[in-house]
């Protein structure tokens, strides 16, 4: 009896540690084990075009349960992310299918690699990869804004959309030293050199959406120049600090104490900034070049006259132009080194001048001329006669030309198109608008 008893409370202790095991959650196996995944699209090689969606399919499991997936596309090499997505997901194994921007607007041509993770309910990861590639977003005009010196150092702004309409923006604004069409963040964005003011509108409606004041503006020179990279605008100025970067809010970033003289011009690219700089006794004029933040002195040009214009022309050199006493001077330089490629006297007066897409127009006193950076040459004038500012339309292969009251559309090989006539005064800025 005794042994029937004993085999009985046995069998009832290992019943009942069975059952705690049961419904005691901490008394279960860990899970350790990681989910699967197995993706069936996109294919490896798979190519599409920025700021379009791509289609995300495949199957994850897991033995304990899953809760969520997530996509992450980023450079191969930098393993910078540039777009990253997460949904949720169930069960013991499920089936995905979502659609994902392949980065945005500004996101480079490249090959990009794809990691697709599915997490369980442990907080386990599995991943699965593959390599897409990526086309840059083909540049398309969205229109093209101009100043117009009304006398007296008064400016008017207009803009002409794609439909050929004309519109006419603020007037009154004083003393226009710069002016950009901003298309990140759809704003026309101006620096006033008296009194120093940096202003920015909306493109469409030109309501006023920020204004910086410089106090130290007030009554003499400030803003002499106007460049932006990203979502910065950096300003030449000559009163210091010289160098000044904004967000594109108008909210101050940095004034660089590396630069040691006023400036004359300025333009930002991605990793460099550059500066045209006034001499001052015992100091001949120059052109500088510092880190993307503008803090360190990179390199320098020492020049003969002042810089009133510097582009960028391609991936390995500068457009840099200015006057020396009434003659146009024209300069390539390296983009690295600032060593001197070419150097070419302009057909008179240097006034403006444009880039595109590895070309470059020099407008003078005299027309307008394409020049060949690879042999230092210019062309015969593709427009003759008297102007006063110089756009460009890359996808179109278009010229702007300002002049009195009004605005001339011309071919990249200078075959009139039409012209924009109305009481715009002296144009002297022109801005072309892109979808990126």
């Amino acid at each position: 009896m005794m042994g029937k008893a004993y085999n009985g409370q046995v069998w009832c202790f290992w019943l009942l540690l069975g059952a705690s095991l049961l419904l005691c959650p901490s008394c279960k196996k860990e899970d350790h084990d990681a989910p699967a995944v197995a993706l069936s699209r996109p294919a490896d090689g798979h190519t599409v075009i920025a700021d379009s969606t791509f289609i995300i399919e495949g199957v994850a499991s897991d033995d304990q349960g899953l809760s969520t997936i997530t996509a992450i596309l980023y450079e191969s090499i930098t393993e910078l992310v540039v777009q990253s997505k997460t949904v949720p997901i169930s069960g013991l194994k499920q089936q995905f299918r979502f659609e994902m921007s392949a980065g945005d607007r500004y996101t480079e041509a490249g090959e990009y690699s794809l990691r697709v993770t599915a997490v369980d309910l442990a907080g386990n990861h599995g991943a699965a990869f593959t390599q897409i590639n990526v086309q840059a977003l083909p540049l398309a005009y969205w229109g093209v804004a101009w100043a117009g010196e009304q006398g007296g150092g008064s400016y008017a702004l207009h803009w002409m959309d794609t439909a050929g309409v004309v519109h006419a923006g603020p007037a009154g604004i004083q003393r226009l030293a710069g002016m950009i069409a901003d298309n990140r963040s759809g704003q026309l964005v101006a620096v006033q050199a008296v009194p120093g003011i940096l202003r920015a509108w909306d493109w469409e409606d030109f309501s006023p959406l920020f204004q910086v004041d410089l106090p130290q503006g007030t009554g003499s020179e400030a803003f002499t120049g106007l460049s932006m990279e990203g979502t910065q605008y950096f300003t030449s100025l000559k009163v210091p600090p010289y160098l000044r970067s904004y967000r594109n809010d108008g909210a101050p970033i940095n004034d660089t104490e590396e630069a040691l003289h006023p400036g004359t011009a300025i333009l930002a690219t991605k990793d460099r900034v550059y500066m045209g700089l006034e001499g001052i006794v015992g100091i001949p004029l120059k052109l500088d070049a510092y880190d993307a933040a503008g803090e360190n002195l990179l390199a320098t040009q020492l020049l003969d006259w002042a810089v009133e214009e510097v582009q960028e022309l391609n991936a390995d050199q500068l457009l840099v132009c200015g006057n020396l006493q009434g003659q146009g001077k024209i300069l390539v330089l390296d983009r690295q080194s600032l060593q001197r490629d070419q150097e070419t006297d302009a057909v008179g007066t240097f006034v403006a001048a444009a880039t595109a897409n590895g070309r470059a127009w020099i407008l003078t006193d005299q027309g307008v001329y394409e020049y060949f950076a690879t042999n230092g040459t210019l062309s015969a004038a593709l427009v003759s006669g008297s102007y006063t500012a110089l756009g460009v339309d890359a996808t179109r292969n278009r010229l702007f030309l300002g002049g009195m009251d009004q605005v001339g559309v011309y071919s990249g090989a200078g075959a009139m198109l039409t012209i924009l006539a109305g009481g715009y005064g002296a144009v002297r800025f022109i801005e072309t608008r892109y979808n990126k």
